[in-house]
């Protein structure tokens, strides 16, 4: 027998709320074919999704085991389970705007006031780390992630999965300019000093700070700071909270091991439904907390 999921039926049956809010909260069309069969609706597609990465399983096994095992179909309204060969067509549609766009749509009532970027490798071989050490194979360069969380509640805003690794300036430009979070203040580590990321924030009403660099030959700090440098350090900061998106990383690599996708653009896309998960298991949990804190109080009153 298959290992049962480690979230009670009650979190289950939240989870299938809350992606049901989401499907519904974008206006978003019951079927995306006029014509042809209509066997399952867009909002069956996009929880199978979840399902599927959240639940570590080949797509086989996923759909002939795991999908028979729960209370999902019967949620769901499902008049058939799905093949493999279905599933795997779904994951080809589901591109990278429409899961930013419902990441973004999730988040959309977040006011986070600070926030913390950073990144990471990952892992995409599946190759043993035992039998690694053992034949003393040379590491091979996975690909690079780069996340931007809310520091409060964890939660991640925005990411970047590149296959080649490039800079994290290079990388972090491309998230504040997506980002939609204004009159916050964002904190990066030394590898994020640069002038055009303090620039780019302070026109967005933002703040951004990062410790200052030193200079690559002689160690040195620079004896002048630019503009917008100083401007950003004489304020007091909470850089204490930068660690708090190693945090949100450890987390986010705990439930991505290694990356099962082939292709490029699909190791993306599975990251994506990843991110767009555990995102959604945080609101759950925020939103129980909440309930047994007003029940809480409602007993002591």
């Amino acid at each position: 027998m298959m290992k049962q999921s480690t979230l009670p039926v009650r979190d289950e049956y939240e989870l299938y709320t809350e992606i049901k809010e989401l499907f519904h909260g974008g206006a978003r069309r019951l079927h995306k074919n006029h014509y042809g069969p209509k066997i399952y609706t867009e909002l069956q597609r996009t929880a199978l999704l979840i399902l599927y990465v959240r639940s570590k399983c080949s797509l086989r096994r996923f759909c002939e085991v795991y999908l028979m095992e729960s209370r999902w179909p019967q949620w769901l309204g499902l008049r058939e389970i799905p093949a493999k060969s279905t599933l795997h067509d779904w994951l080809k549609q589901a591109d990278m705007s429409f899961l930013r766009k419902l990441n973004e749509q999730l988040l959309a009532e977040e006011k986070p006031s600070t926030m913390a970027i950073d990144g990471t490798g990952m892992d995409a071989r599946h190759r043993s780390k035992h039998y690694e050490d053992r034949i003393r194979a040379a590491p091979l360069k996975g690909p690079k992630l780069d996340v931007l969380i809310d520091t409060d509640t964890l939660l991640v805003h925005d990411w970047s999965l590149l296959i080649k690794p490039r800079s994290d300036v290079h990388v972090a430009k491309g998230i504040l300019q997506r980002t939609p979070q204004r009159g916050v203040l964002i904190i990066g580590d030394k590898g994020y000093d640069a002038e055009e990321l303090y620039e780019m924030c302070y026109h967005n009403n933002s703040r951004f700070f990062a410790p200052i660099r030193n200079a690559p030959r002689t160690g040195a700090p620079p004896k002048r700071l630019s503009w917008y440098k100083r401007k950003s350090h004489r304020i007091a900061t909470d850089y204490h909270r930068r660690s708090l998106v190693e945090s949100a990383i450890r987390s986010l690599k705990a439930r991505v091991c290694a990356l099962r996708s082939r292709l490029h653009y699909m190791k993306k896309r599975e990251l994506a439904l990843h991110v767009l998960a555990r995102n959604l298991e945080i609101k759950i949990s925020l939103l129980l907390r909440h309930i047994h804190m007003l029940v809480r109080f409602a007993h002591q009153a």
